[in-house]
């Protein structure tokens, strides 16, 4: 069972609190299946990849720029 301090359970709990500053930021122009749906899709362009200090860091900024660029 995987502790609290291990690296995939700090990803996950990062990745929570994107989607909810995401979805929270993103309220008066996308619903929130639009904007988990692009996150969910983001993060998994980073499967497979080793270092994984910085997904949830990028994940947030790709994420931004697309939906940003989709209220346009």
């Amino acid at each position: 069972m995987a502790q609290a301090g291990e690296p995939e359970v700090r990803e996950q709990q990062a990745m929570k609190e994107v989607t909810r500053r995401l979805t929270t930021t993103f309220a008066d122009s996308h619903p929130p299946e639009q904007v988990t749906h692009t996150i969910d899709a983001v993060y998994h362009r980073f499967d497979e990849r080793p270092i994984r200090d910085f997904v949830p860091i990028l994940v947030e900024r790709l994420t931004r720029e697309r939906l940003t660029a989709s209220r346009h």
